[in-house]
Formats: C-alpha cells, structure tokens, sequence
C-alpha cells in the first residue's frame, strides 16, 4: 500500500463517503435498468408518490421524498412535458399547482415497477438473504435515529421489518 493510498483509505473508509458512493452506484444500477422507461431514481419517485396518492401540490410531493421542492419542481415540469403529468392550480389555492399522473403517466410507471424491482435484486443480491434483511432494518434504525438532522424531512413515517421508525 503505498502512502497516499493509506492516507485515502481515512476517507475511503468514513460511514458518510461510502453512503454516498454506495448512493451513486445505486442510481447507475436503476438507471441502467430502466433505460427502457428512461426514468431516473427520482423521476420513478415522483410517479410512485403520485400513484399512491393520486393528485397532490408539487410541494407535498417533494416532502413524500424528502427531496427540496425546486428539485422535483423541475422534475415534474419534465414529466408533464413527456405527457406522463397533468399540471393544473390548485382551485382553493391559487398558488399551489397540483399534479396527477396521466394514464400514459400510470403506464409507464407499471411498466417500469419490473425494472425497479430488477434494480433493487441487483443492488443487493451481493449479500445473502439474512444479510439483505438485517442491512434493510440496520438502515431503517440508522435514518430512524438521524432522521431530524435531516435539512429536509420525510412528510410521511414508515417502519422498517424491526418495527422501528424510520422517517
């Protein structure tokens, strides 16, 4: 080893720098996967929210994935120009825009729900079963725990297999 590879491996090594790492890899992995959708981690996201929800203001969608709003703002501008997003202003509050998935909008997302699903067997399938599992509720206790450091948070609370919250 030499002596600037010992000295990176103080990084290489930081909980943070392989989170991120780990989070690049796994964006590459999704997006190699639905290329045929031509849907980015996010982009899935939104539709996923939308087809939980059904119709909902830009910003309670962007708090449904704990990403900032102006972000998904855009994101969702795509979508709509690609005709999978109505965009209309909310009647009781002008200044919200509401957002709903088109049937084109619904179709793809199903079609797309195999190739996610393909995206997260390959993400994990380098651990054993028990592995997978305990990682997942390592994961969701580690956000449940550091969730309201978060800049921005979860609008909603989900339990991770321990029964544990995680934001």
């Amino acid at each position: 080893m030499t002596a600037a590879s010992e000295k990176l491996s103080a990084l290489y090594c930081r909980p943070g720098f392989l989170l991120r790492r780990l989070h690049q890899v796994s964006e590459a992995i999704f997006e190699a996967e639905c290329a045929a959708a031509g849907l980015t981690p996010t982009q899935y996201g939104v539709l996923f929210v939308l087809d939980v929800f059904g119709s909902l203001d830009q910003t309670s969608v962007a708090r449904h994935l704990g990403q900032d709003k102006v972000t998904v703002m855009h994101v969702i501008k795509l979508l709509a120009s690609r005709g999978l997003l109505d965009r209309a202003r909310n009647e009781a509050n002008k200044r919200q825009m509401m957002v709903r998935l088109t049937a084109e909008g619904r179709r793809q997302f199903v079609a797309a729900g195999s190739q996610a699903r393909r995206a997260t067997t390959r993400i994990l399938k380098v651990l054993e079963d028990d592995e997978q599992q305990q990682l997942m509720r390592l994961l969701a206790k580690w956000h449940g725990a550091l969730a309201p450091d978060a800049r921005i948070p979860l609008e909603i609370v989900w339990r991770g297999e321990s029964g544990g919250q995680a934001g």
